[in-house]
Formats: C-alpha cells, sequence, structure tokens
C-alpha cells in the first residue's frame, strides 16, 4: 500500500511540475532586453512628405474568453477577453490598414463559433480603399482576410511584404484557391523602413520570424505602437509575461525568449515616453476601452450606428460592433496554421 502511494505521490508531483512549467512559470531575469531606438522611427514616419494621419480606428471582427494563462503566463485561470481585430490609420493623405482581419473558416480553425461577416465586410472595404496595407505578422488570423479578399489581385500592390512573410502569405493564398503572380516582390528591410507620412514600420522577429513594429505618430503629435503579438494582451506588457510554454513552445511555436526580451524592450519604452500608447490587438477588453480615445475609434463605418453583440448571458453594449466565439482557441485547431 505504501508503494503505491509513493508511486501515486511521484506521479501527482511529475503533473503539477509539468503544469507548473507548460502555464505558470514565467522567470525571465536572464532574458536580456531588446532595445527599441523610437528616434529612428520617428525620423523615418517624418521622412516622408505629406499630411500626418489624424485619427486610428479599429475593426473587431471577433470575440470571446480564453483561460488568461495561456496568453499571460501565470496570468491565472480565470477567462479573459479576447478578440480579433484590423486597425485603420486615416487622414487627409489617405489611409493605411494594418492586419486583415480572417475568414468564417479560418475563425472555425479557432473554434470562432460566431463570426461576424459584416465586420470583415467593412475590413475588406477598407482594403480598396487603402493606400498601404502592412501585417503586424504572417499568421493566418492577420493576413487571411487579404488573402481571401475578392479584391486580393488589384490591392497587393499595396502591401508592405517583407521577406519573412512572403511565403506564409504565398501558403495562404493556396488555401484561399489564389496564385501568389500578383504579390509585389519581397522587400528586405533594415531597421526603421517609412511607409506613409507619420508611419513606419521596423523588424521585431521573434513571435514569427516577419514579425514587425509599426508606429504611428498622428498630426496631434500623438505616437501609438502595434508590436501584434508580442504583446497581444496588456498583462503582457505590464506584468512583463510572455505567452504561456504550452503555447509559445508547443502548440503555436515562437522564440519565447526573443519574445521576452522585446516586451522588456517595449516596458523600457513605455516608461521613457510619456504619452505612448502600444496597442494590444487580441485584448478585448483594452480594444473596448480606446473608445474614450479622442482619437482612437471603435469601427471603421459611422461610430453613432455601431452595435455590438455580447455572447449569449450578457448585457448588450453600445460603440462596439463584433461577434463572441466560444471559450477560446481549442488547442487541437492551435496546431494548424499557428495563429496568433
Amino acid at each position: 500500500m505504501r508503494k503505491g502511494w509513493k508511486i501515486a505521490a511521484v506521479l501527482l508531483l511529475a503533473v503539477a511540475g509539468a503544469a507548473y512549467w507548460l502555464l505558470i512559470d514565467n522567470r525571465t531575469g536572464q532574458i536580456a532586453e531588446r532595445p527599441i531606438d523610437i528616434a529612428a522611427l520617428r525620423r523615418a514616419a517624418a521622412a516622408m512628405p505629406g499630411p500626418r494621419p489624424d485619427a486610428i480606428d479599429v475593426e473587431i471582427v471577433a470575440q470571446g474568453t480564453s483561460p488568461a494563462t495561456l496568453l499571460v503566463a501565470g496570468g491565472g485561470f480565470g477567462k479573459v477577453g479576447i478578440a480579433a481585430a484590423a486597425f485603420r490609420v486615416r487622414g487627409p493623405g489617405g489611409t493605411v490598414l494594418i492586419d486583415s482581419g480572417l475568414t468564417r473558416e479560418q475563425a472555425s480553425r479557432l473554434d470562432m463559433t460566431d463570426y461576424d461577416a459584416a465586420a470583415q465586410r467593412r475590413v475588406e472595404a477598407a482594403m480598396d480603399a487603402a493606400n498601404r496595407i502592412v501585417f503586424t505578422h504572417e499568421h493566418y488570423d492577420h493576413i487571411g482576410g487579404f488573402a481571401a479578399s475578392s479584391e486580393m489581385a488589384r490591392n497587393a500592390a499595396k502591401l508592405f511584404l517583407p521577406r519573412a512573410q512572403y511565403s506564409a502569405l504565398v501558403a495562404e493564398l493556396g488555401r484561399a484557391g489564389e496564385t501568389a503572380k500578383a504579390l509585389p516582390a519581397p522587400i528586405d528591410p533594415r531597421g526603421a523602413t517609412a511607409l506613409a507620412p507619420g508611419v513606419a514600420v521596423m523588424p521585431m522577429p521573434g513571435h514569427t520570424p516577419g514579425s514587425q513594429l509599426i508606429y504611428v505618430v498622428l498630426a496631434s503629435g500623438r505616437e501609438y505602437l502595434f508590436p501584434g503579438d508580442v504583446t497581444s494582451m496588456e498583462r503582457n506588457l505590464s506584468e512583463t509575461r510572455g505567452r504561456s510554454r504550452l503555447i509559445a513552445d508547443w502548440l503555436a511555436p515562437e522564440d519565447r525568449s526573443t519574445v521576452i526580451g522585446w516586451i522588456k524592450g517595449l516596458r523600457t519604452l513605455q516608461a521613457r515616453t510619456p504619452g505612448l500608447t502600444i496597442a494590444f490587438q487580441h485584448d478585448r477588453d483594452w480594444l473596448l476601452r480606446q473608445r474614450n480615445d479622442g482619437a482612437f475609434h471603435i469601427g471603421f463605418g459611422d461610430p453613432a450606428r455601431v452595435q455590438a453583440r455580447k455572447p449569449a448571458g450578457q448585457a448588450q453594449t453600445t460603440s462596439v460592433q463584433a461577434a463572441p466565439f466560444a471559450d477560446g482557441p481549442a488547442f487541437s485547431s492551435l496546431t494548424q496554421g499557428a495563429a496568433g
């Protein structure tokens, strides 16, 4: 009997240890900070002549919940709101679209059981009207809407397409039944690069090889950074917590140490740069709070007519058009294309 208890105790400790390592452990002390050269981004954003943008819009295509500790290691097992979104930077000189939403089929791969097709149509219309289109990184929940859009071939020339994103986009086009012949030749950006007046981009590899940091300065002087899924949730930055190892090492692999180095760099930059806003693209609660930002608007349509649909059993709210989805991505689906 004692031997049986000892074996059970050892097994229990092994399971607990594995759970701690995969879901909770967030030791980052030995990981070096990766500095971010905001001066170079500012110079690049100022290099292109023309008026700066004056506003940023966000379109939330889908929303739902996920255990916090998956996306924020050690963040607790309670559910947090998550979202899939695209951003539009607009002004008198035109628009830049950041990311492209995703299709209903792509949403289903992530167990998004309710999909807001109207929101995605607005993202597609924004692609058609945009001067430039840029992706924070090459996962399908960021490039998939572009790949499957009806005007993909016409809009392809608008892409800022690093070589590190090219093969993933070609593969996504293939899944959408399209060829890559309309794509522009991929580029090899070195450091900060001008994208449009007031908009610049720099490589930020780690979450994916093609991850990049997008910088926006408005005519008002307000500054924004879009790091994509380096900091997909606000707590990634505020608590210096990367994704859990279950996600980052196994289900949607990334260079976790490099990502944490970038998080440290963003924290330092934020502390030294009063007024800088860093976007958390999958953090539903953070996105919804931006409706109180005078320069950050929710919805690509008429804000006065935008409504929200909440998961069953929750109260209706206003100002945001978005659809709920199931309780976070299924583990099995995260291995199919490594979204995030």
